[in-house]
């Protein structure tokens, strides 16, 4: 099943990539729980489809253009650690940014139960039990 896992990611990334947040949902259980920033202070977790939908419409308010770029998919069971170039041009100032960030993705009957961002590859395998 985790290699199914890593396919179902992928492909989920790619999905993202040309159509945005409802693009995925099918593929985020209705119950998920999304974590930006998990190793970093104040973290804010979102619950559902209506969290998820929030915490993306106020990240994208930053953003003219954004997008993400799994650059290695790590196997771990039923959790998926996508070590990511993220990258996007802000809206107003135009700057571009690229910053390198690892996601957990914890997959249940093909759905994402709980997605975690870590800004630090060694967190992000450590909290799935891995490390390099």
């Amino acid at each position: 099943m985790s290699q199914e896992n890593v396919e179902l990611t992928r492909r989920g990334y790619e999905a993202y990539n040309s159509g945005g947040l409802e693009a995925i949902i099918d593929f985020l259980d209705p119950e998920i729980e999304w974590t930006e920033g998990a190793d970093v202070p104040e973290v804010k977790t979102y619950h559902g489809h209506d969290g998820v939908r929030e915490q993306q419409a106020r990240f994208a308010s930053a953003w003219e253009e954004f997008g993400l770029e799994p650059e290695e998919l790590v196997d771990a069971g039923d959790q998926i650690v996508a070590m990511i170039r993220a990258w996007g041009r802000g809206k107003g100032s135009g700057a571009i940014v690229e910053a390198r960030v690892a996601q957990v993705w914890t997959i249940r009957d093909g759905k994402a139960v709980r997605f975690e961002v870590f800004m630090d590859r060694h967190k992000a395998l450590e909290a799935v039990g891995l490390r390099e």
